[in-house]
């Protein structure tokens, strides 16, 4: 198995990683190399089969963050995957980049394309019948606030903060 790369503490993972996923423990190595409350970054291809991975990822990165209230981590990979799905669904970006923070009692995500997005991400009501269109509406339950960024060499950027404290719950509604 190729190493995972990483740049200035960016993990990159390619196709050939994702298809031969998992290899958890290099993984895992490389964030309890970093130091406590470090960020966990990653760029992927965008490719369906990368949410699962990431959502990995993000739990090792919740694991070495000592963050272990099952509630706090179903929301954060629910937010996570929802926000990897749509830029991966909605991008013609080669690569997809994903930042995870603590600041206290919040966990803040960015996802970003570099670019292509043919579409706003907003927050719809979808109907029971439809099999798409909940992604942003789950993560407006799950998170204190979300919002999108557009830079000027048209990458897309949606953020979401996860409270992590019982007491910073506002938004949170774990089970949805």
């Amino acid at each position: 198995m190729m190493p995972i790369t990483t740049h200035a503490d960016e993990i990159e993972l390619t196709a050939q990683q994702i298809t031969d996923w998992p290899d958890a423990e290099e993984a895992l190595a490389r964030l309890r190399q970093r130091p406590p409350g470090a960020p966990l970054v990653f760029s992927t291809p965008p490719l369906t089969r990368t949410v699962p991975v990431c959502r990995r990822l993000a739990l090792l990165w919740l694991d070495a963050q000592r963050i272990r209230d099952e509630d706090r981590r179903y929301a954060v990979q629910l937010v996570l995957s929802e926000l990897l799905t749509n830029a991966i669904q909605h991008t013609r970006s080669p690569r997809v980049t994903c930042r995870m923070w603590r600041s206290g009692d919040l966990l803040h995500l960015e996802v970003r394309n570099q670019g292509g997005t043919w579409s706003i991400p907003w927050a719809n009501r979808a109907k029971d019948a439809n099999d798409h269109g909940r992604g942003l509406a789950l993560v407006a339950g799950s998170a204190r606030g979300w919002g999108r960024h557009f830079g000027a060499e048209g990458d897309c950027t949606v953020w979401a903060t996860v409270p992590l404290a019982r007491s910073a719950r506002h938004g949170f509604r774990p089970g949805q």
